[in-house]
């Protein structure tokens, strides 16, 4: 038996291998945090990977069938679904939460703050919070934040103390996270991560930080972030670092500590950007970029490196 979120959708339709036949899956996990009872997916098995899988019990794990013998000897503590494309597969899955409005949340005026909050919602003390803005399901906003008119907080996001919201940011949206298969349709991943904002950050108005797809998007303490500037899930901006007018950060980006990212940059999605580096006004990465390094152009190139 398999109880949430799967119980009315699952069926035959994926059949499990497995040595047992009850799984209570009430959360999902990735390959970097897997967890107990949590359905997650898997594109290549190594060998780290069996290790942190031996350690969960009672979890559905989507993976390649070519995988099969790999992970028979896990099989009695967890189950596996074997398919060509398991991201695929996970998104087919989960498909139906999309269309849920607990994945959404539900809203009440809230007199006091005169905004509409979630469920679960934890506001510290000295919080101040400008009209028409809302906070979605397990938010918690620490102590002396300000939060702009027309801001938009969604489920799951933590902002600490002393940061600032600016007007009509969207903080915790969903990452444009589609997956998608030749002859298939293209079929839109549920975004639950949520995203952690450090102390003492800055978002600017009109910007977008998306909810990461199962662990949090991280926007680390003392960043501070200019107007229009777009990031995308799963990313970690590093701690001090400067992001600048209209730039635009791909999904599962990493940027270090203490970088300064000028207006109209772009980076592609997975590139990592070390700690102290310098990119260009108007610069497109599409590789990865060293501490220290300053890059500038299209595509960007080294105009100085660390020897």
């Amino acid at each position: 038996m398999i109880r949430w979120p799967l119980e009315t959708y699952w069926g035959e339709k994926y059949p499990i291998f497995s040595e047992q036949d009850n799984f209570a899956i009430n959360c999902l996990s990735s390959i970097l945090n897997p967890s107990s009872n949590s359905l997650l997916f898997i594109k290549e098995v190594t060998g780290p990977l069996i290790e942190k899988l031996s350690t969960i019990h009672g979890s559905i794990i989507i993976t390649k069938p070519e995988y099969q013998s790999v992970v028979k000897h896990l099989s009695s503590i967890n189950g596996f679904v074997f398919d060509d494309d398991p991201r695929y597969k996970f998104a087919e899955i989960l498909e139906p939460l999309c269309n849920t409005v607990s994945l959404r949340g539900t809203f009440t005026w809230n007199e006091k703050y005169q905004a509409y909050l979630g469920k679960d919602v934890s506001i510290s003390t000295d919080v101040y919070i400008e009209p028409n803005v809302t906070i979605g399901d397990n938010a918690v906003i620490g102590e002396h934040v300000r939060i702009f008119s027309g801001a938009r907080i969604g489920p799951n996001v933590k902002i600490g103390a002393n940061s600032v919201i600016r007007e009509n940011a969207v903080i915790g949206g969903w990452g444009f996270g589609i997956a998608q298969k030749k002859g298939f349709r293209s079929i839109r991943i549920p975004h639950i991560g949520g995203v952690i904002i450090g102390e003492h950050v800055e978002i600017g108005a009109l910007s977008t930080i998306c909810s990461g797809t199962i662990d949090p998007t991280m926007i680390e303490d003392f960043v501070k972030i200019d107007d229009h500037v777009h990031i995308a899930h799963n990313c970690v901006i590093g701690e001090k670092t400067i992001v600048t007018a209209c730039v635009e950060v791909s999904g599962s980006v990493m940027i270090g500590q203490n970088c300064w990212i000028a207006p109209n940059v772009s980076i592609m999605n997975g590139i990592s950007i070390g700690n102290n580096a310098m990119i260009g006004i108007g610069s497109v990465i599409l590789k990865a970029v060293s501490d220290n390094a300053t890059v500038f152009g299209n595509p960007a190139r080294v105009l100085h490196s660390p020897q």
